[in-house]
């Protein structure tokens, strides 16, 4: 019952994301046929405007359809371990999110200090990374942060892969840092959030990857760790 709840938070997820990707492309689209009207209306239009027009288009449903294929595959479960390389599933989920980091003013910084080759499961590993900055992004909007951020760091040490995703969100209550991963319990509105997304993280982490996931608090908000074994 769990694991069918969250896959349908993940489907309300995919399809605002969705529309974050598709918004700008539709509003350009909605332009060139704007120009063409107005050229047509004053008998400006010419072939080469037309063709133009059609290869624009065309670029921009091009870039909706992929959006489309990427959500599809995203979500896709994988079937078996694979050897992938950690910088490569967080840009994935990157890739995902980044209409709507980029609509919310959200500033990203993405720092690969050093890389990792690992053997698991690089879907869910990107569905992790995806939940974290998602949940960061819904508090840096709910609280209004000015100049708001989220970086996301690469490291290794010795047989550890590292990422640490942070955001300038002051922070977690230190009353609820404890309860963050369990199943049900969520800070949103009823409306905005499960409680199941870090909990299902950490199951797909620690028990599906043999891995770590953990949360902190620093100086500027809450700082969250992936650690798994390369």
């Amino acid at each position: 019952a769990i694991l069918q709840q969250s896959k349908l938070a993940r489907m309300g997820s995919m399809i605002s994301m969705i529309a974050h990707q598709w918004r700008q492309p539709l509003s350009e689209l909605s332009g060139v046929l704007m120009e063409l009207e107005l050229a047509t209306k004053f008998k400006k239009v010419n072939e080469q405007h037309i063709l133009n027009s059609i290869e624009r288009s065309n670029e921009m449903i091009e870039f909706m359809s992929n959006t489309i294929d990427d959500f599809r595959n995203f979500y896709k479960p994988d079937k078996k371990k694979e050897n992938f390389l950690i910088s490569d599933a967080c840009t994935k989920a990157l890739h995902i999110v980044d209409a709507t980091l980029h609509n919310l003013s959200i500033d990203l910084v993405f720092n690969i200090k050093q890389d990792k080759l690992i053997f698991g499961y690089p879907n869910e590993y990107s569905q992790v990374v995806l939940n974290i900055i998602s949940n960061a992004t819904d508090i840096l909007v709910e609280r209004k942060i000015e100049k708001p951020k989220i970086e996301i760091t690469i490291t290794a040490k010795g047989l550890q892969s590292i990422v640490t995703i942070k955001d300038n969100a002051n922070g977690i209550d230190e009353k609820n840092i404890e309860s963050i991963f369990d199943p049900y319990y969520s800070t949103k509105d009823s409306s905005k959030g499960t409680g199941l997304g870090l909990y299902i993280s950490k199951l797909i982490i620690e028990r599906n990857m043999g891995g770590e996931l953990s949360v902190e608090n620093d100086a500027d908000g809450a700082v969250f760790k992936i650690i798994v074994i390369g």
